[in-house]
Order: C-alpha cells, then sequence, then structure tokens
C-alpha cells in the first residue's frame, strides 16, 4: 500500500506575492482546474462589469486586473457599516511553458470571470494580446 503525498496537479501555476494595503485594493478568491480539453481560471468579482475588468496574456502570464467601485446609489448620510472592500485588483498567473501562447477565451456572467486557455500545440507569440471578455445578457 502506498502511503504519501497525492499527485499534485497544479504545480505550475503560481501567483505573484503582492501587498494589498487600504489604498490598493482587494484580492478576489480565484479557483482554476484543469480538464482533458482545457485549463480553467475563475475569478469571483462580484459588482464589476465587463468594462472594468481587462484579461491580458504575455508571454509566461496571464494578467487579470479591474476595479470594483462602491455599489451605493445615493449619497449616505452616514455609514452604519462597511464590509464590502472595493478598489482595485490584480492576479498574475504564470504559466507553464506547455501553455504560453495557447488560445486564450475570457467570459464574465453573475459575477464569474472564467478564463479558458486551450491545451493546444504552441502559437506564434506576440508581445502581449488583450482578451477580449463576452459577458451574458445579465451584465
Amino acid at each position: 500500500m502506498k502511503t504519501g503525498r497525492p499527485k499534485q496537479t497544479f504545480y505550475f501555476f503560481s501567483e505573484r506575492p503582492r501587498r494589498v494595503s487600504r489604498q490598493s485594493g482587494w484580492r478576489p478568491n480565484m479557483d482554476i482546474y484543469e480538464t482533458d480539453e482545457e485549463v480553467v481560471v475563475i475569478l469571483e468579482i462580484p459588482g464589476v462589469k465587463k468594462d472594468e475588468v481587462e484579461v491580458v496574456q504575455h508571454e509566461d502570464r496571464i494578467l487579470i486586473r479591474g476595479v470594483r467601485y462602491p455599489q451605493i446609489a445615493e449619497k449616505p448620510r452616514q455609514f452604519h457599516q462597511i464590509e464590502i472592500v472595493c478598489g482595485s485588483f490584480e492576479k498574475e498567473i504564470i504559466l507553464p511553458h506547455a501553455l504560453r501562447g495557447v488560445p486564450v477565451e475570457a467570459s464574465l456572467s453573475l459575477g464569474m470571470l472564467t478564463v479558458r486557455l486551450a491545451k493546444a500545440e504552441l502559437h506564434e507569440r506576440s508581445r502581449a494580446n488583450r482578451i477580449r471578455i463576452e459577458a451574458e445578457a445579465d451584465e
């Protein structure tokens, strides 16, 4: 019977450490998983509109950055509680060699940004490739 550590599938992904202060914003939660055909990154960004987020593929990295603005409809007279963090955010994913330059698709639905990296042959690299984000009618 084998014992020891289970095989770690996502050893090749890492996020650049980044200090977050009150001025710099927040850090959305992120999941990364792999299927037979693609690698999928899901970022939890409720309250962020399609035009307030961008996904950029550059060499060995995927950079996701944007901003969440306060959802206050009118000028408040007094705040009683503030828990929803707003401001800019940035996530950087370092890609393994096999995924550098592959086709990337992004979509935003119900506050979840989904970035799909197709497992395919390497494609010609460009200096930077901004990914168009598709949004469903509810966004």
